[in-house]
């Protein structure tokens, strides 16, 4: 009887740890894919002094602004479903001369998790030929919400916040 304890208590600390653990795992992971565009951004950005509008631009498949992740990335996620580029009115824009690329959830995978949609994101800052990059996260439909800290990584930040040159 006490080895059954034993074990459920082990269990019942282990199971909430391997759960946040694998959370911060896929939320790092959308960051690293999104960190593989950044050259591809400069180099768009430097050549026609404007940020690109479609993935075509940057070389990728896709003619619009948005794409599944399978089709820009070239792999399927279980976590992550669509990718956009936005330019301007997009959720936590940033300010000035800036750029963003972000990762979505539709297929309800953080949904079942955190109770909302979650977007992970890659903010871009131009001055004058010097380019700042930052990660970001939010959740819910407007992407108003700040997702819980433990859930992302630690390099990153929750919500717009501002920051420039």
């Amino acid at each position: 009887m006490i080895v059954v304890a034993i074990v459920g208590l082990l269990a019942a600390v282990a199971i909430p740890a391997y759960k946040s653990y694998t959370i911060r795992a896929n939320a790092a992971e959308s960051f690293t894919f999104l960190a593989s565009l950044k050259p591809k951004i400069v180099e768009y950005h430097t050549i026609h002094n404007a940020f690109p509008t479609r993935f075509t631009d940057l070389g990728l498949p896709g003619t619009t602004d948005h794409g599944t992740f399978q089709q820009i990335f070239g792999q399927s996620s279980d976590w992550w479903s669509h990718v956009s580029l936005c330019s301007t009115g997009c959720p936590f824009y940033p300010p000035g001369n800036g750029f963003m690329v972000y990762i979505r959830d539709i297929s309800n995978k953080w949904k079942q998790i955190t109770g909302t949609v979650v977007l992970m994101g890659l903010q871009v800052l131009e001055n004058n030929g010097k380019y700042r990059f930052r990660c970001v996260s939010a959740s819910g439909n407007s992407a108003s919400t700040p997702l819980d800290s433990h859930l992302i990584p630690a390099d990153c930040t929750n919500l717009l916040s501002n920051w420039s040159f």
